[in-house]
């Protein structure tokens, strides 16, 4: 079967700290938070730094993020402490990462984390007020739920999706894309704001 990556699903931070933490190893994905009866394991959040650690053997770090419904812990080990060390409060940050449960504590281990500026934030607000998360709880679900989806930015993603982990670059993006190279360089600049995907450096793009 193959491996299918879980959604980062984009919710207000509420709707992790205050639903449920469950593990169980006989389920898929195994680690997860029942927010609203469905299984979330992955979110995508936007919101601000109000508070920051860094152990002084740089084994640790953490970060408190706030958007503006509750907050949450950031935590990283070791390898993952570049992501976090250079945070100050009053950042606006993009957070990536897996839901995880620590002495009671739901945190996120993060994958992503970047600074982005308030015209994300603003759209992250009306997305998630406007419209409703829309959860899966079976994978193959979710492949055929993204096979369905026609709107033209979304085969650009897929372009990226289809190359792993490590994404690929702009100019293999505009060889396989069905629109013209201005049309698609729009498409990926809306893919970026609305948190679909990232350029960890210029001209280079991942899936988030």
């Amino acid at each position: 079967m193959a491996f299918v990556r879980e959604i980062a699903h984009k919710v207000w931070i509420a709707n992790i700290v205050n639903n449920a933490y469950v593990y169980n190893e006989a389920e898929l994905p195994k680690g997860y938070v029942q927010a609203n009866g469905y299984k979330v394991s992955r979110i995508n959040v936007i919101a601000t730094v109000v508070d920051t650690f860094v152990d002084g053997n740089m084994k640790f770090a953490s970060v408190t993020v706030d958007d503006g419904s509750a907050a949450i812990r950031v935590r990283a080990f070791t390898d993952g402490i570049s992501m976090l060390e250079s945070l100050q409060r009053g950042d606006l940050v993009l957070v990536v990462g897996r839901v995880r449960e620590y002495q009671e504590e739901v945190y996120v281990l993060p994958e992503i984390v970047k600074c982005v500026d308030k015209n994300w934030e603003l759209a992250r607000k009306i997305e998630l007020l406007q419209t409703q998360e829309q959860y899966v709880t079976d994978p193959q679900q979710h492949v055929q739920q993204e096979v369905s989806d026609k709107k033209p930015k979304f085969k650009v993603r897929d372009i990226i999706r289809e190359e792993g982990d490590e994404g690929c670059a702009a100019e293999v993006i505009f060889h396989k894309s069905l629109y013209s190279e201005d049309e698609t360089k729009r498409f990926l600049d809306e893919l970026i704001i609305e948190g679909e995907i990232y350029e960890p450096k210029p001209g280079h793009y991942r899936i988030i």
